[in-house]
C-alpha cells in the first residue's frame, strides 16, 4: 500500500465503478410488498456509487479519476463530474445501452430502498481498466464497488495490488465474495447487510459488527470498517478495534452517506491517521451527506467536515471513540 510522502500532499485516487441516473421519490413511509404509497417529492439526479465516491473524494481536495461507462443518455453525467474536477478521460460512452438507472424511495427518517438497472455499468470491461493502468500506476488509492461485473472488480484490485496502490472495496450491493478477492483488499467497508452476506454474522450492534470485521480480516482484508446499525460504525485491523457512535444531524436522505464514509475513510487512512480518528472523520462526512436530497447534493468538503467536528467537540456533542 502506498503512503503519503508528507502530511500535506493530496492523494491521487482512481475510482473504478458505476455511473447512474437516480430517480428518487420521498414518502412518509417505505411501501410494503403490494402496497402503494404517495410521494411528496420527486428528484432526478446524478448517482452511481462510482460517481458518488469520485465526487466525494474530489470534495475532500484529492485528485480523482473515474473509470466507468455510460450510455448515450449519460453525457450530462460527464459534464457534472467535470464540474467537481473529476478526471473523466477514462469514462467511455456505449451507445448500445442506457446509462445505469437507480429507482430510490426515501422515507421521512432518511431510510431508503434502491432498485438498480446496471445498463452501461454492466459493459465496463477488464480492457477498460487495463487501458487506465498508467493512471492507476500513478495513484495512491484505488476504490472499487460491486455495481460493475465481478471479474472487473477482481482485475482492478489485482492490478492495484501489483502496482502497490492502496485498494479499497465498498462491497455494495451485497454479494458473497471469495477469499481470493478479499486478500487483494487493504480496506473494506460493508454496511450491516453486506457484512452479513460476506461473513454470515448477523450484524445488529457494535459487538456483532466487530465479529464480522474480524472475520473479514481473517479471510484476508487488511482493515474492515462495518456499519453497526444504531451503534454507529466499527473499524478493526489485526491489532486494534474501535467504535464511533452516529452523529446527531437532521437527516433528510441517506442515499450518499455510505459513499461519503468510504471516500473519507480511504483518504484519512492513506494520510496515516489513527484508525479511530479516520472513522470519526468518515462518520462526520457521512452524517453531513444526509442533510439534503440526492446522493451527491450534500457531499461535504474537507473544510466542512473539519468545521463540523470542531463544533461537535466544542458543544460536547461528539462522543470520544472508545476502544473495545
Amino acid at each position: 500500500m502506498s503512503l503519503p510522502v508528507d502530511g500535506h500532499r493530496s492523494p491521487r485516487v482512481v475510482v473504478v465503478g458505476s455511473i447512474n441516473i437516480d430517480y428518487q421519490i420521498r414518502t412518509a413511509t417505505l411501501p410494503r410488498p403490494g402496497e402503494t404509497v404517495e410521494g411528496s417529492q420527486f428528484l432526478e439526479s446524478h448517482g452511481g456509487k462510482g460517481a458518488n465516491q469520485a465526487i466525494a473524494i474530489a470534495r475532500l481536495d484529492a485528485h480523482t479519476s473515474l473509470v466507468a461507462r455510460i450510455g448515450a443518455n449519460g453525457v450530462g453525467a460527464i459534464n457534472h463530474l467535470n464540474e467537481f474536477g473529476v478526471d473523466t478521460s477514462n469514462v467511455r460512452v456505449d451507445e448500445s445501452v442506457s446509462t445505469g438507472i437507480a429507482l430510490i424511495v426515501v422515507d421521512a427518517s432518511g431510510e431508503k430502498t434502491i432498485t438498480v438497472h446496471r445498463g452501461a455499468n454492466e459493459r465496463i470491461s477488464v480492457a477498460d481498466v487495463s487501458a487506465a493502468s498508467d493512471v492507476i500506476a500513478s495513484a495512491d488509492i484505488l476504490m472499487v464497488q460491486l455495481e460493475i461485473p465481478i471479474d472487473v472488480v477482481y482485475y482492478a484490485l489485482k492490478l492495484g495490488r501489483e502496482l502497490k496502490t492502496m485498494t479499497v472495496l465498498d462491497p455494495a450491493p451485497a454479494t458473497a465474495l471469495d477469499d481470493e478477492l478479499l486478500v487483494l483488499v487493504d480496506v473494506i467497508r460493508p454496511n450491516a447487510t453486506e457484512a452479513e452476506t460476506l461473513t454470515g454474522v448477523h450484524v445488529v450492534d457494535s459487538g456483532s459488527a466487530l465479529r464480522a470485521a474480524h472475520e473479514l480480516i481473517r479471510r484476508g482484508a487488511g482493515i474492515a470498517a462495518v456499519a453497526a446499525a444504531g451503534d454507529g460504525n466499527v473499524i478493526a485491523s489485526r491489532d486494534s478495534e474501535h467504535c464511533v457512535p452516529l452523529f446527531d444531524v437532521q437527516s433528510i436522505d441517506a442515499t450518499g452517506a455510505g459513499d461519503a464514509f468510504a471516500a473519507a475513510l480511504a483518504i484519512r487512512i492513506w494520510e496515516s491517521q489513527p484508525l479511530q480518528d479516520a472513522v470519526e472523520f468518515a462518520s462526520a462526512s457521512a452524517a453531513l451527506a444526509t442533510t439534503a436530497m440526492g446522493a451527491q447534493t450534500a457531499l461535504p468538503s474537507r473544510n466542512a467536515v473539519e468545521a463540523f467536528l470542531k463544533r461537535q467537540r466544542n458543544a460536547g456533542g461528539a462522543q470520544a471513540l472508545k476502544r473495545m
